[in-house]
């Protein structure tokens, strides 16, 4: 006989009590293990859940500031080649002694009717209101880029330094953008409006303004290429038996790729 509590029970049914309780405890044990191992698992989950809605909603928003900004680029470079044509076309007139050479006194007096001179003339003016438009566009799709990046931080956070990298090259590409158009308006608009042939150094200047800008485009729209790369390869490919997707190579070595692990620049 064993006393619990001063009461004489017997052996037997101490044994059972004691059964009892360690079964009791190991349901509450295990139960309370599974339930944190749940828990774990649920966070796990809502994390990953919000993980791939973010990096699904980044991924649509740098395609459209991609297509945006591919739109810009074309536009401007449509108006590149119709400068040069409505160019040529007057130099061919004024060759064959159909126009007179302009004179600073009557410039802006020099009739034109040559059906190629105005239909270049506004093939660019129609270039450069399409300009404005899709300048509009890339600015609308590049605020969204911006709301939703900095409206998902937290889950994006491992790419801090991917979005500040081209949030500072943005302010590049506008720097560039600006030089180029508000070189049309001063050296290219008028001469245009008044049917007169574009000097060669204005021209020069023209292409060489284009030609930053371009290159400045081109790099931009790399970097957005990386940042769509390296959030597939961060989020999906354990997803999908480690697949990764390769980055950018380059053949100027000088050129910059951005991956997870870049740090900005000074």
């Amino acid at each position: 006989m064993d006393a619990i509590f001063g009461l004489k029970i017997d052996s037997t049914l101490l044994s059972g009590i004691y059964g009892i309780v360690g079964v009791l405890f190991g349901v509450i044990s295990g139960g309370f293990i599974t339930y944190r191992l749940n828990v774990k698992q649920m966070k796990k989950s809502l994390v990953l859940d919000l993980q791939i809605k973010a990096s699904q909603e980044m991924l649509k928003e740098i395609d459209n500031l991609t297509n945006s900004l591919l739109k810009v680029y074309n536009n401007i470079d449509q108006l590149i080649s119709n400068i040069e044509l409505y160019n040529k076309s007057l130099i061919i007139l004024q060759e064959n002694n159909q126009i007179p050479q302009p004179k600073l006194s009557d410039v802006y007096a020099v009739p034109i009717e040559d059906d190629f001179v105005k239909m270049y003339s506004k093939w660019i003016e129609n270039c450069m209101q399409n300009n404005s438009e899709k300048c509009e566009q890339f600015s609308l799709a590049f605020n969204s880029y911006w709301n939703i990046f900095e409206s998902r931080e937290v889950i994006l956070n491992k790419f801090t330094n991917i979005y500040h990298i081209i949030l500072k090259e943005s302010d590049k590409l506008i720097v560039c953008r600006s030089n180029y158009t508000t070189n049309y308006h001063m050296n290219i608009s008028s001469d245009v409006m008044s049917k007169v042939i574009i000097s060669e150094e204005k021209i020069d200047v023209t292409k060489e303004l284009w030609e930053i800008y371009k290159n400045e485009t081109w790099d931009f729209i790399g970097y957005l290429r990386d940042f769509k790369i390296e959030l597939q390869n961060y989020f999906y490919s354990d997803l999908f038996d480690k697949y990764k997707v390769k980055r950018r190579e380059p053949e100027d070595k000088n050129v910059r790729v951005l991956t997870i692990d870049s740090e900005m620049e000074e």
